[in-house]
């Protein structure tokens, strides 16, 4: 039987008759299948570029706002300020006027202090969290609002310092040789060893890594202003040797 092609059809799609032009069967279902073949794949990519268009509309920053009016001085509003996002683990802090900001993971904080009547201040909170949990800026902002309520320590940390450990049984000089911002480095010497000093200021809280050939150990204690100057007090210590002095892992230091 004798086939006739027909030029009118477009390219890739080749329909036969016979003589007495009765079209295949294979050749309709050949048509067919391509007809789908193209309208699910139209219809992929639509699905796929509205999906990408609603998660970009819909991808906004959840946020949470706070304030509050304490009776304090702009300078100590501005160090409360500093030192509770510090002491949240916020990190790049910008300074401006009246304002400081950080960045936490997937937060970014911002404290506003201004002067209100009656010797006081107004804090503004603001906390926006790239996340889909609307309750995560709040938890945070609330943080922030306590420690604001705090008073933190200050002052710079660079001398030496006369530490007692294990319940006053050992001792060494704590040597401070640099204090910036919230980091600061030294180290160890006399007594039962030494080793270098890495550490940080979150608050009130002082916290630093003791390293050398011997081991490693964390150290971390409280810092308050007794009397006009700079105590730690209320330390404890883990990591290497800590089997050999069980439930004796205190310490606490005060400048020499």
């Amino acid at each position: 039987m004798k086939n006739i092609r027909l030029g009118f059809f477009k390219p890739g799609i080749n329909i036969f008759y016979n003589k007495h032009f009765t079209m295949k069967k294979d050749c309709v279902m050949d048509c067919r299948m391509q007809v789908y073949r193209k309208f699910c794949l139209y219809g992929l990519v639509f699905a796929l570029g509205f999906c990408a268009s609603s998660t970009m509309v819909s991808a906004q920053p959840a946020y949470s706002r706070g304030e509050q009016r304490l009776p304090i001085s702009y300078e100590v509003a501005m160090q409360r300020a500093k030192g509770a996002l510090l002491a949240e683990g916020y990190v790049n802090l910008n300074e401006g006027g009246a304002f400081i900001s950080g960045f936490k993971d997937n937060n970014t904080a911002i404290i506003m202090c201004n002067v209100a009547p009656d010797a006081t201040i107004w804090i503004n909170i603001v906390v926006a969290s790239n996340t889909n949990d609307a309750g995560l800026p709040g938890t945070e902002r609330v943080k922030l609002q306590k420690r604001m309520d705090q008073n933190y320590v200050t002052g710079n940390l660079v001398g030496l310092w006369n530490i007692k450990c294990c319940n006053d049984e050992l001792g060494w000089t704590l040597h401070i040789t640099n204090h910036d911002g919230n980091n600061f480095s030294g180290s160890f010497s006399g007594g039962a060893g030494d080793g270098a000093v890495n550490g940080q200021l979150r608050g009130n809280t002082i916290e630093f890594v003791r390293s050398g050939g011997w081991g490693k150990q964390q150290w971390s204690a409280q810092l308050v202003n007794d009397g006009g100057g700079l105590r730690m007090i209320n330390g404890v210590w883990t990591g290497d040797y800590l089997d050999r002095y069980p439930g004796r892992n205190n310490w606490h230091a005060e400048r020499k």
